[in-house]
C-alpha cells in the first residue's frame, strides 16, 4: 500500500490518502481532488522518468542528480510551474515501507527531492550498474557488426536487457502496471471534432507544451491531455481496424472473451445503443437502423465513450493498468453512473495489478459502490448466497474492502477540522453511512424548510 501525504500545497492544507486497489476522492468542485489526483500521477510516473533519462545517459552508474533529482525538478515544473510564488509547503509519497520521497523548498524557493537514505540499497544499485553496463556493451558490439545474423541477436539481448533493466526500476519504486493513463475531465473535446482538427489540437498543445516548458509556467492539463489524445487516436485506429467492440472481440485471446462480453453488456446500458465506426466518422446505433454520429450524441454519451473504449481495449490487451479519472460520473443518469462504475469493477477484477483512482462530486458514485462492497461482505458471511447475490450484482465486480480507500476531501459544508478524512467505516469496510445521511440531510433541509412554511398556512 502506497501513501501520500500533502501539507500546504495548492488548495490542500492537509491530507494523508492510503492508496488501495480502488480509491475515490469526494468533494466539492475546488477542493483540491484534482490537485491531489495529478500529484498521485506525478509520483507514480517517476520511474519512467528515471528509466528514460539512466537508459540514454552513457554512465553506467547511476548518477543520482542527472537521472532522478534533475528529472523530477523538470517534471513538477512541466506538471505545476514555477515553485517560486509558492509558499512553503511538504509532500511525502511512500512507495513501500522504508521507501519514501519528500519534497519540499529549498531556501532559494527551488524544489527539493529527498529519497530516504534506504530508497536505493547497494543491492539494487548494483543490479542497474549491471544491466546498464550489459545494455552498454551490446550497444557498442552492434555499432562494430554488419552480420545480419549477429544483429538480430545482438538486438534480442538487448532488449531483453532493458526489459530487465524497465522491471528493475519499477520493482524499486514498487511499480506494477505497464499501461498508465490520467483520463481528464472534459474528455468530450476529443469527440465532437473531425480527425483533421484533432491532429490540429494535438499539435497545437505539443507547440504549447514547448513554449511553456521555455517559460516554466503550468502545462499539466495540456502534457496530460496530450497523452490522452495519443491514447484515444490509437484506440480508434484498433477500433476502426475491427469496425466496433464486436469485431474486436471476435479476434480477442479466448482468456479476455468473457470479460469483453460482460463488459460489452455494460457498455451497451451506458451508451443506449451500438458503438459504430465508418468511413465519416465514429457514430452510435440507436434502433431500426438508424444512427447518430458522435458529435451529435449527447453530452454524457460523449463523456463516457473514451472511458468505455479504454476500458475494452485494457481488457483486450491484457495490461496491467493504472488509472486516474476525473468526474467518473460527468454527465450520466444515475443508472449509467452505475454501470460505469460497475465496469470499471470489472476492470479492477481482471488483473490484480490494476490500479484505479477516481474523482467525483456524486454520492449516486458512493452508492454504486457501497453496493458492490455488500454483495463481496454478503457472500463472505454465507457463502450460499452466492448464487442469490450473483443475480443482482454479477459477481465481476464485487470489491473487497481490502482493496478499497474513500476520502472527503474539502467539504466545508460539513463544517469539520480535517481537510482530508476516510469515510471508510473500519468495522464494515463499506462508505460510512454517516457520510452518505449528512449528504441527504443537506439535500433536504431546504424542501424541510419550505414544509414548515407551507404548513403554517394550514395553521391559521
Amino acid at each position: 500500500m502506497q501513501i501520500i501525504e500533502i501539507n500546504n500545497f495548492g488548495p490542500v492544507k492537509n491530507a494523508r490518502i492510503e492508496l488501495h486497489r480502488l480509491t475515490v476522492l469526494i468533494g466539492e468542485q475546488a477542493s483540491g481532488k484534482s490537485t491531489i489526483a495529478k500529484l498521485i500521477y506525478f509520483f507514480k510516473s517517476i520511474s519512467d522518468e528515471f528509466f528514460s533519462h539512466y537508459y540514454q545517459s552513457s554512465s553506467k552508474a547511476v548518477d543520482f542528480t542527472q537521472d532522478l533529482i534533475v528529472p523530477i525538478r523538470e517534471r513538477f515544473y512541466d506538471f505545476f510551474g514555477s515553485t517560486h510564488h509558492l509558499p512553503d509547503f511538504k509532500i511525502v509519497y511512500t512507495y513501500a515501507p522504508q521507501r519514501t520521497l519528500t519534497l519540499s523548498l529549498n531556501e532559494k524557493k527551488r524544489l527539493y527531492p529527498e529519497f530516504n537514505k534506504d530508497f536505493f540499497s547497494l543491492e539494487n544499485r548494483s543490479l542497474l550498474k549491471r544491466l546498464k553496463s550489459q545494455i552498454l556493451r551490446v550497444n557498442e558490439d552492434l555499432a562494430k557488426t554488419t552480420n545480419a545474423q549477429r544483429r538480430f541477436t545482438l538486438e534480442r539481448d538487448r532488449m531483453g536487457y532493458v526489459n530487465s533493466l524497465s522491471k528493475a526500476i519499477n520493482s524499486i519504486f514498487t511499480n506494477q502496471q505497464n499501461d498508465s493513463l490520467f483520463v481528464i475531465a472534459g474528455r468530450n473535446a476529443t469527440v465532437g471534432y473531425t480527425d483533421f482538427f484533432e491532429k490540429q489540437l494535438y499539435s497545437e498543445i505539443q507547440s504549447n507544451i514547448v513554449k511553456a516548458y521555455q517559460k516554466r509556467s503550468q502545462t499539466i492539463d495540456e502534457a496530460l491531455m496530450q497523452r490522452f489524445i495519443e491514447r484515444v487516436s490509437r484506440i480508434k485506429s484498433l477500433l476502426m481496424k475491427h469496425k466496433d467492440f464486436e469485431g474486436l472481440l471476435e479476434v480477442a485471446p479466448k482468456t479476455a472473451k468473457q470479460s469483453l462480453r460482460d463488459a460489452l453488456e455494460l457498455i451497451t446500458h451506458i451508451l443506449r445503443g451500438k458503438y459504430q465506426t465508418s468511413e465519416f466518422g465514429e457514430r452510435l446505433l440507436v434502433g431500426n437502423d438508424q444512427f447518430v454520429y458522435l458529435q451529435n450524441a449527447s453530452s454524457g454519451q460523449q463523456e463516457a465513450i473514451r472511458i468505455l473504449q479504454d476500458v475494452f481495449v485494457a481488457l483486450f490487451e491484457g495490461n496491467s493498468v493504472f488509472r486516474i479519472i476525473e468526474e467518473t460520473e460527468a454527465h450520466l443518469f444515475p443508472m449509467a453512473q452505475k454501470y460505469v462504475i460497475e465496469l470499471l469493477a470489472l476492470l479492477l477484477n481482471s488483473n490484480n495489478n490494476n490500479e484505479l483512482i477516481l474523482t467525483t462530486h456524486s454520492p449516486y458514485v458512493l452508492s454504486v459502490l457501497n453496493n458492490l462492497l455488500f454483495a463481496d461482505r454478503v457472500i463472505s458471511k454465507n457463502g450460499d448466497s452466492q448464487a442469490e447475490v450473483n443475480n443482482v450484482i454479477p459477481n465481476y465486480c464485487h470489491l473487497k474492502a481490502d482493496d478499497f480507500s474513500a476520502y472527503a476531501v474539502g467539504d466545508s459544508f460539513i463544517k469539520r477540522e480535517d481537510y482530508c478524512v476516510s469515510i471508510v467505516n473500519q468495522e464494515t469496510g463499506m462508505i460510512d453511512q454517516s457520510y452518505l445521511d449528512v449528504v441527504s440531510e443537506l439535500l433536504s433541509q431546504d424542501f424541510d424548510i419550505l414544509y414548515r412554511i407551507h404548513a403554517k398556512s394550514f395553521a391559521k
